[in-house]
């Protein structure tokens, strides 16, 4: 049988999926959604954010939304046999990745389109898609939003790094957000 319609709840009553959603006074709405087999999270912190993306590597496979194949989905077994020397498994990496010689990436995952310079070590971090790393780069624990650009000779820790932000050339920065000025 199918399973039954989601419900959502209002600031003073339960609802249906089917209609007649009652006015709230308090603007919270709280919604469900049943979900039958596979892999599910929720993120609603930073913290929890990151917890969610280190979880893909340990449920590639098994009941998930995602296609079981490994990392370089767009590259040749000669190509993907030298990427895995600098991808650990414990990393997913999506398509039209590029990477430097003499740089690593572990424990981390990695969006569409990235390029990696040249003696990077990237460990922890996860980085959106279109994101430029240049050379000689250490990134540990790190978030990396989309279509960012890390130039060369940059140490970050613990940071996170926003939409199309450029950090610049030998930057070193632990705990901070760096992005745009409002």
């Amino acid at each position: 049988p199918p399973p039954p319609p989601a419900a959502s709840v209002s600031g003073n009553g339960l609802v249906d999926s089917e209609g007649g959603a009652a006015a709230t006074t308090t603007g919270i709405r709280c919604h469900a959604l049943v979900y039958h087999g596979g892999y599910c999270s929720r993120a609603d912190s930073l913290a929890s954010y990151r917890e969610m993306n280190f979880e893909v590597p340990r449920h590639q496979g098994h009941n998930v939304p995602w296609s079981p194949e490994p990392s370089f989905p767009d590259k040749a077994e000669d190509d993907k046999k030298a990427l895995f020397k600098k991808v650990g498994s414990d990393c997913v990496v999506a398509e039209g990745f590029a990477i430097g010689d003499k740089s690593s990436v572990k424990k981390s995952v990695v969006g569409k389109h990235c390029s990696v310079g040249a003696n990077v070590k990237i460990v922890n971090c996860i980085i959106h898609s279109h994101v430029k790393i240049q050379d000689n780069c250490t990134l540990t624990g790190c978030i990396i939003s989309k279509e960012a650009y890390v130039d060369k000779d940059c140490a970050l820790t613990n940071c996170q790094v926003g939409l199309k932000f450029v950090v610049e050339e030998e930057t070193e920065a632990k705990n901070e957000n760096l992005v745009e000025d409002d």
